[in-house]
């Protein structure tokens, strides 16, 4: 299955960069498939292997003939503006404010951070973590131009819910930068510090962390009350961990990023808080990681890369994936952004290399769609709907970013609700 190469290693990014060697298992490690965090992960995965009505990607063929929405335009481009300063920096993994006035981007450094040895978890026999990059968080706001560095040291922002506050992890630390103070402080909430607790320690916006308490145990919610839909699920190095944006649903893909196959079958979960565990597909692993939550966390959108690949549309409540546009050509699509009233989706055709790159809008209801960017890829709506960021491929660094004004046309913004 093809990977589509420059958005995920952008997933990848954001949360620091991987270094691995080669090396054979130590059969003495505290570590083994017989632990009892293995175990509950384990009968996870064989529990959602077990459903034999999941999408498997690895043996889909998808129906014939292709499903192209009419191409009709919806939004009008007001003004585009470049936003990355010319200063030779990669800045990945841009994330807006709840109120659309900043946002936060992650910008790798060449330095990095060791894993401690006797205490990494492993998920592959021969492969294993040890060490993740050191990146800067930088804040840019789209009224003023301006930009401000958060910190030298910083992982997988996430935005208080008022916008006036930042968490982020440094190292193993949960911090907050106060934007009004311009100051970050931390916040008493840690993680461990290996592999499983670096990569996986996420702040929630209202100040609480998911992450192990420990080296080897389940993920939970410190700092306050758990969530309904987690109870202490447990992961390995390769696995990805996605909560939905009210945090109240959990997918996970497990070994979504696994390089072997060997330890863990390629299994996506959704973990839901009334409806409890739900297997979504396998062998999915690109589309595991290409996975958007609409705004009101009702639907997931993700690409499945076939013979004639398509967008999906899964609906939480109905539980019926239903297919929102499909190519009659092989080609790339990923990159996906919802509208923030979930009426459209943004997403990325073409991989630049056999085909241009190109931005799309397709209805959510899958009536119409309108070519927006015809060289561009990764579309970020803000969530005043007003902008969408993208980027393009730059000299001297991985990616240029770039900001759309836009307004939706007359027919389109008489039917928003």
């Amino acid at each position: 299955m093809h990977k589509t190469g420059l958005s995920l290693t952008l997933a990848f990014l954001t949360a620091g960069l991987i270094t691995f060697y080669g090396g054979t298992r130590n059969a003495d490690r505290p570590f083994n498939s017989r632990n009892e965090m293995l175990a509950l992960r384990e009968a996870a995965v064989t529990s959602a292997l077990a459903d034999s009505v999941v999408l498997d990607c690895g043996n889909y063929w998808p129906e014939t003939g292709r499903v192209l929405p009419e191409e009709q335009s919806l939004f009008q481009v007001i003004r585009k503006t470049l936003v990355t300063p010319d200063d030779g920096r990669d800045y990945l993994g841009a994330i807006w404010s709840p109120t659309s006035d900043a946002l936060v981007f992650v910008a790798p450094t060449d330095q990095q951070r060791p894993i401690r040895e006797r205490e990494v978890l492993l998920s592959d026999e021969e492969t294993r973590l040890v060490a993740v990059s050191i990146n800067e968080l930088w804040l840019y706001s789209p009224e003023r131009g301006g930009w401000e560095m958060i910190t030298r040291d910083g992982a997988r922002p996430v935005w208080s819910r008022d916008g006036q506050s930042l968490y982020y992890m440094a190292a193993s630390e949960l911090m907050r930068f106060d934007l009004r103070a311009h100051t970050s402080f931390p916040t008493g909430l840690k993680s461990p510090d290996t592999a499983i607790g670096i990569l996986f320690s996420q702040p929630l916006p209202d100040g609480r962390l998911l992450a192990p308490k420990g080296p080897h145990t389940p993920l939970e919610v410190q700092g306050g009350p758990g969530l309904n839909a987690l109870d202490q699920i447990a992961i390995a190095e390769r696995d990805y961990v996605l909560l939905s944006p009210h945090a109240d649903q959990v997918i996970v893909a497990y070994g979504a990023n696994t390089w072997k196959g060997k330890f863990t079958p390629s299994i996506t979960v959704l973990y839901h808080p009334v409806q409890g565990q739900r297997s979504l597909f396998k062998n999915c692993q690109s589309s595991a990681l290409e996975i958007a939550w609409s705004p009101a966390g009702d639907r997931i959108a993700y690409p499945v890369h076939a013979s004639q690949p398509e967008i999906q549309v899964y609906n939480i409540e109905s539980r019926r994936a239903d297919v929102l546009v499909r190519l009659d050509t092989f080609d790339h699509l990923y990159g996906l952004s919802w509208s923030p009233d979930g009426r459209f989706l943004a997403f990325t055709q073409g991989d630049g290399r056999s085909k241009p790159r190109s931005i799309w809008i397709v209805s959510a209801d899958g009536m119409k769609r309108q070519l927006l960017v015809d060289d561009g890829m990764l579309p970020n709506w803000s969530p005043d709907g007003r902008y969408i960021l993208y980027a393009r491929p730059a000299r001297g660094r991985t990616l240029d970013w770039y900001m759309l004004e836009i307004a939706a046309l007359p027919e389109t913004a008489g039917g928003q609700k």
